[in-house]
């Protein structure tokens, strides 16, 4: 709740306005602040202001990775190669990999030959 908040800020946000956003207390919000931090999820622009990290390699998280991976492979009704997926989702291949192990995991896509994936 307390990252949605910050990241809607492109300016920054002080703490004050996080209290009052959110009604928790100011402990409280400076704890969370202290794990984004460290995370490495949000900087400080200026003493007190809290914004963002501004990606710089255009990475975006595995979930959302994963959920495009499964958007693109749900969509194929004949199945799909990892090469293809690349080519329509615009990731990187690892990236695709990992959310194809995760995806058959989790049992939501399973593979008709290798390298070729559809949805269970």
């Amino acid at each position: 709740d307390v990252e949605k908040i910050i990241l809607k800020t492109p300016k920054g946000i002080t703490t004050a306005e996080l209290v009052i956003k959110t009604g928790l207390d100011a402990a409280r919000v400076r704890y969370f602040i202290a794990q984004l931090r460290k995370q490495k999820r949000i900087e400080t622009p200026k003493r007190g202001l809290y914004a963002g990290v501004k990606s710089t390699t255009g990475r975006t998280s595995r979930l959302a990775d994963m959920e495009t991976v499964l958007k693109i492979i749900n969509r194929s009704r004949k199945g799909i190669t990892t090469s293809m997926v690349a080519e329509k989702s615009g990731l990187d291949v690892p990236a695709i990999r990992y959310a194809i192990t995760r995806l058959k995991g989790k049992g939501k896509i399973k593979a008709i030959s290798r390298g070729l994936y559809k949805k269970v």
